[in-house]
């Protein structure tokens, strides 16, 4: 079971991303009143929904390899 409190994070984080509950909702195959109410904490979130979400908040994330820098070097 997901922790309602961390679904709601994802979830309005991956709306924000997407430009809306509406869109996310599409894209999870729910009604953006089921999002809504996920979001709210009051409508539980299945194991699908919550990782198809975490898919798109961290879509652009990109984590630098061990021995890499993100510095770039001075002339």
């Amino acid at each position: 079971m997901i922790p309602a409190k961390a679904a709601s994070k994802v979830l309005r984080s991956a709306a924000e991303r997407l430009g809306g509950v509406e869109l996310l909702a599409a894209h999870l195959g729910v009604t953006p009143e089921v999002v809504q109410r996920q979001i709210d904490g009051t409508c539980p979130v299945s194991e699908a929904e919550y990782l198809k979400a975490v898919d798109l908040v961290l879509e652009d994330v990109s984590v630098p390899r061990p021995g890499s820098s993100t510095r770039t070097p001075r002339a």
